[in-house]
């Protein structure tokens, strides 16, 4: 593929019209986390590979051909999410990607805080994506958290409570 596009192993899913990238090792939770958002009402746009372009300062993301609609489950197998949970699970086959979710355990060496989590840019494409990291293992509420995430402004660096706090325009409102 060009330098304006890139194959991902993960799954992208509409979380509130945001285009959700969780990405991780294999095993480590990624399709269970898919689909506990998706039995919540969120959408799938893709498993397990994920076909990602430039658009300008963007990034695209949708399944490829032959994948429509199938969730990689280590439990169950395949599962035809259409049939479990309807065709409104099923998003439209592209969606402008908002956020990346890193399912691992955060370096010991980083310099984040407990109010902060950990926070980094991806390169994706030429693009800079924000990605936040959540340890699987942490025993949270991973869809909880990820619904939350997608609610945040687009962050990294600064303390998002240090601006809510201080009142900065950063921090006002949802991206």
């Amino acid at each position: 593929m060009s330098p304006a596009a890139a194959t991902c192993h993960g799954v992208l899913l509409d979380v509130m019209g945001s285009g959700l990238l969780i990405t991780g090792p294999p095993g480590v939770g990624k399709s269970t986390l898919a689909l506990e958002l998706i039995s919540r009402g969120h959408k799938l746009v893709a498993d397990d590979l994920v076909e990602i372009r430039r658009d300008h300062d963007q990034l695209l993301g949708c399944r490829p051909a032959g994948g429509e609609g199938l969730l990689h489950l280590r439990a169950l197998g395949l599962v035809p999410v259409a049939m479990v949970f309807g065709e409104q699970a099923i998003a439209g086959p592209e969606i402008r990607i908002a956020l990346a979710l890193l399912l691992a355990t955060v370096p010991a060496a980083t310099t984040h805080t407990r109010l902060d989590g950990h926070r980094d840019l991806w390169t994706l494409a030429g693009v800079e994506l924000p990605r936040l990291w959540l340890d699987p293992a942490a025993g949270h509420s991973l869809a909880t958290l990820a619904e939350v995430a997608v609610r945040l402004p687009r962050r990294t660096g600064s303390s998002l409570i240090h601006d809510a706090m201080h009142g900065s325009a950063g921090a006002q409102g949802c991206v």
